[in-house]
C-alpha cells in the first residue's frame, strides 16, 4: 500500500546564538537605541536583517517598548518608534512590515504617549505625534488606523 508524503510547512529556523540577525543581536540592538540616528539606523538594520521573522521581531520591538515606557526612558521610546519608522519607510507596503507592525502599533504609542506624558516630555510627544501623519502621507498604513493614532 502506497502512503503519500505529507509535506508540512516549516517556518524557517531561527539564525543561531552567534549569527548576524539572530535574536541576542535584535535585542542588544534595541537596548542600545536612544535618540541619536546612529542608534537607530543600528536598530532598523538588525531589524531588517530579522525579516524572515518578522512577528518575533516586531514582538522584540514591542516588549522593548513597553520595558522602556516601565522605566520612563523617554529618550528610548523616541528611537525605539523611530527605528519603526526607518523600517516602515525604507520598506513601504510592498513588504508587509506595515501589516505586522499595524498589529501592535496603536498598543506601543499608547504606552509611550502616557510614559513621556508622566515625565513631562512635551518635546518627544511632538516627534511622536508627527510620525502618523507621515505614515498616513506615504500610505503605509490604511487610514483608520492613522486616524486611530492621530
Amino acid at each position: 500500500m502506497h502512503h503519500p508524503v505529507r509535506h508540512r510547512q516549516m517556518q524557517p529556523a531561527l539564525p543561531p546564538p552567534g549569527a548576524v540577525g539572530n535574536e541576542n543581536d535584535l535585542l542588544r540592538r534595541f537596548e542600545a537605541v536612544d535618540h541619536r540616528q546612529d542608534t537607530v539606523m543600528a536598530g532598523s538594520r538588525a531589524l531588517l536583517l530579522f525579516s524572515r521573522f518578522k512577528p518575533r521581531g516586531i514582538a522584540i520591538w514591542q516588549q522593548q517598548i513597553y520595558q522602556a515606557a516601565q522605566s520612563n526612558q523617554t529618550q528610548r521610546l523616541l528611537g525605539l518608534f523611530y527605528v519603526a519608522n526607518d523600517v516602515l519607510l525604507s520598506t513601504g507596503a510592498a513588504d508587509n512590515w506595515a501589516e505586522h507592525f499595524a498589529r501592535c502599533i496603536s498598543a506601543a504609542l499608547r504606552v509611550s504617549v502616557t510614559a513621556c506624558e508622566r515625565a513631562g516630555q512635551t518635546d518627544l510627544l511632538e516627534r511622536m505625534a508627527r510620525l502618523p501623519g507621515i505614515w498616513r502621507e506615504r500610505l503605509i498604513f490604511q487610514p483608520a488606523l492613522c486616524d486611530e493614532l492621530a
